[in-house]
């Protein structure tokens, strides 16, 4: 077995892995996720990932279908399950299935969980050995509410900045709110190192996710004894400063080498990624070089 679908509890192989066309994720978009990688049989920093996924939930006022420690054993017996010693798994919750078509959503009775695992497919090696180009937008990610910081699994904005930046000769996208400041970029949060040499990610809001590769990243940079500040970050910021990265559960940490068509740093992957990436792909429990060697 290489891949597995848990729903609700109950292992399915992938032919046989259906949800109803009623279920209001699809017809809505009314849900939450969580993309974990695992290393060597075990999903990394599992219990920070549920604990996100309860937290989403209660944004959108959605009942968790399960405890956490549930969903939690329920994907680490699909991993087992997939017999994937390194895999990419997705835990995704929605409403569920609603009396009729309508944006109230009282109407749902159960949520639904389904369990994603699958081989891993990372990207290619010119990512972590080149970097990536990026450029900015100026679009609204997501809402100025409440729901702002759950992690949904609505991702047309994100993908319609992925298409944009290719449109544009690039790989990804960076958003940057109408106050000028940077946010996250299509799927990972945006760190840089300034002329000091300290690390800097911007402030938590609306547009930001509380990153759990984040977290582990600012962990590790202290460790080493580098400044970290979680501040406010101008698009000037990230031109004038020495490297850019991006962090992500499954890219891990990937630099970016030029924005807006201007080159960042050397125009080539810094050391202080290098050396956090090191650093947080042992404590990970990863197998194997790092991807660019």
């Amino acid at each position: 077995m290489t891949r597995i679908v848990s729903i609700d509890g109950e292992l399915v192989p992938p032919s046989r892995a259906v949800v109803s066309v009623y279920d209001r994720g699809f017809l809505y978009g009314d849900g939450v996720f969580e993309s974990l990688r695992v290393y060597q049989g075990r999903p990394f920093a599992c219990d920070e990932h549920m604990a996100r996924l309860a937290r989403s939930c209660a944004a959108l006022r959605i009942p968790l279908p399960a405890p956490v420690e549930q969903i939690a054993r329920e994907l680490e017996l699909a991993v087992a399950a997939s017999a994937l010693a390194d895999a990419y798994a997705r835990v995704t919750v929605t409403r569920g299935v609603g009396e009729r078509t309508s944006l109230v959503p009282s109407g749902a009775a159960q949520p639904l969980r389904v369990m994603l695992v699958e081989p891993l497919a990372l990207p290619p090696r010119d990512v972590y050995a080149n970097g990536l180009r990026a450029i900015t937008l100026s679009w609204s990610r997501v809402p100025e509410s409440p729901v702002g910081s759950a992690k949904l699994i609505s991702y047309a904005t994100r993908m319609a900045a992925v298409e944009e930046a290719r449109a544009r000769g690039a790989d990804e996208a960076i958003f940057v709110a109408s106050d000028g400041r940077a946010r996250d970029a299509t799927t990972s949060n945006v760190f840089l190192v300034d002329d000091t040499g300290s690390l800097v990610t911007p402030s938590d809001g609306a547009g930001v996710l509380g990153g759990i590769t984040r977290h582990h990243v600012i962990e590790l940079a202290c460790t080493f004894g580098l400044s970290v500040s979680v501040a406010s970050i101008t698009v000037a910021d990230l031109l004038r400063a020495r490297e850019v990265f991006l962090t992500s559960s499954l890219r891990e940490l990937a630099s970016v080498v030029s924005i807006d068509g201007k080159t960042i740093g050397t125009g080539a992957p810094g050391e202080v990624a290098r050396r956090i990436h090191r650093a947080y792909r042992v404590r990970a429990g990863a197998s194997g070089p790092p991807p660019w060697e």
